[in-house]
């Protein structure tokens, strides 16, 4: 396994083949490698298999088997399988589950530490997608975004839109 470094903040590290294989587009070799992974206990495995499955890299969109992904990861504490949850249950894609206070429910849970899980939140109020409509906590989700980092968060409490 030959692994290439990749520059960071704090000087190159080794990234993993399977990240180099999504990086290039080989879905086949990044599949076999994160099933690996995953079969270890990697939750970024585990969710990086159920974005394969959800967006159909490299075979057909699979909404079941994304979210039997997500959810293994989901239930081991990981915030962007929670976030992937909540977009798998309101983007209403073909055969994808369809409810959005499910949805509403795994962005909750993410927001914590996920910018987009606070983003989507602020989203569902300002707009009343399964919710009441209710600018205060619409805010309150921008708000939780911005903090994590959410530049466009933080725009949109800037042009109070």
């Amino acid at each position: 396994v030959v692994s290439v470094a990749v520059p960071t903040g704090g000087g190159p590290r080794e990234a993993p083949p399977a990240e180099l294989a999504w990086d290039e587009g080989d879905w086949t070799t990044a599949f076999k490698l994160y099933l690996l992974a995953a079969a270890r206990g990697d939750l970024e495995a585990e969710v990086r298999l159920g974005r394969m499955y959800y967006d159909g890299f490299g075979r057909p969109a699979d909404p079941r088997g994304a979210e039997a992904r997500f959810r293994k990861a989901a239930g081991l504490g990981s915030a962007e399988a929670k976030y992937r949850l909540g977009l798998l249950y309101s983007d209403n894609r073909p055969s994808a589950p369809w409810d959005l206070d499910v949805a509403r429910q795994f962005f909750v849970e993410a927001a914590d530490t996920h910018p987009m899980a606070a983003l989507k939140l602020g989203y569902f109020y300002a707009r009343g997608i399964g919710v009441r409509e209710d600018h205060d906590a619409a805010t309150k989700w921008f708000q939780q975004a911005a903090k994590l980092g959410s530049a466009e968060a933080a725009e949109r409490l800037r042009s109070n839109r």
